[in-house]
């Protein structure tokens, strides 16, 4: 197997860092597969109550879905309506000067709403290349509304598509590598509440990221120790485990989420103050 996170399970006992799974098909992404936080010294001495804390592992493609890429759709979804709010005001005063000036609101609810060919038609574009720019930006438009609800691939060919209509890329395939380049500068540096586990098993070698802010909790005889000892009250199952130094980095990183203490606005604003109010007014003469 190629380089993993995780080491062989020893004993049945559980312990920190091991690796669980829901036994059957679940749609909560944030339930189907964690790891368990609680120390090992608490489940020794039974000081854990019969409850264990672990943090839900979410495939890494689920977690670039919900929380990487509906920011790059937004954001080129934005500059596109722009672009298209721009397009029919410039279209709108050449057929009619004087014609009222649209909102950008009622622009954007119009080209989202309706066809694109009826909107041209409106508009009065003669046939040509202007109207057929228009008209592959507004369906590249209403694409990119739809993709919030979409897949993983659907929001990453919507957002290619932009990517290139917003001349941002010379073509898909340049979008396209561009893109993964961003998808490794930001797995490279994920946030505080998140650490990747690249592999959990020879089975399991697709990305996973231990999502740090959600902390669930389940009874320790709700877990199967192995696949030999699975019974009706398991919910599920041990399969793995995140060996050193990864679980005391996942367990430092969990501890430095919940001990953080945001500090109120007006604090930081005074403290702006303060250090200015440590330099001297300007004045010229001192520079002469």
């Amino acid at each position: 197997m190629d380089f993993s996170e995780c080491v062989p399970i020893d004993g049945v006992a559980l312990r920190q860092g091991d690796v669980i799974r829901a036994l059957g098909q679940t749609d909560d992404i944030f339930g189907a597969l964690g790891v368990l936080i609680t120390a090992d010294c608490d489940i020794a001495h039974a000081k854990h109550g019969g409850l264990l804390t672990y943090v839900p592992l979410l495939r890494l493609a689920d977690y670039l879905d919900r929380l990487f890429l509906p920011k790059k759709v937004d954001g080129v979804l934005g500059a596109l309506g722009d672009q298209l709010v721009n397009k029919v005001h410039a279209l709108r005063r050449s057929v009619s000067p004087d014609a009222p000036r649209l909102t950008e609101d009622r622009v954007l609810q119009w080209v989202g709403q309706v066809d694109p060919t009826e909107v041209v038609s409106s508009l009065c574009v003669a046939p040509g290349r202007p109207r057929e720019d228009f008209i592959e930006a507004a369906e590249s438009y209403r694409r990119l509304q739809k993709v919030a609800t979409g897949s993983l691939t659907d929001k990453i060919a919507a957002f290619v598509e932009a990517t290139v209509l917003l001349a941002r890329a010379k073509s898909p395939a340049d979008a396209h590598k561009r893109l993964l380049a961003e998808v490794g500068d930001f797995v490279g540096r994920l946030p505080g509440d998140a650490l990747l586990v690249n592999r959990l098993d020879e089975q399991m070698s697709e990305g996973y990221v231990a999502y740090l802010r959600l902390p669930r909790e389940i009874r320790d005889w709700q877990i199967a120790r192995t696949p030999t000892r699975i019974s009706v009250e398991h919910t599920m199952e041990r399969f793995a485990r995140i060996g050193p130094p990864y679980i005391y980095q996942l367990t430092q990183q969990f501890s430095a989420v919940f001990a953080s203490i945001g500090l109120p606005e007006r604090y930081e604003r005074e403290r702006r103050e303060t250090a200015r109010s440590v330099i001297p007014p300007f004045a010229a003469d001192a520079f002469n």
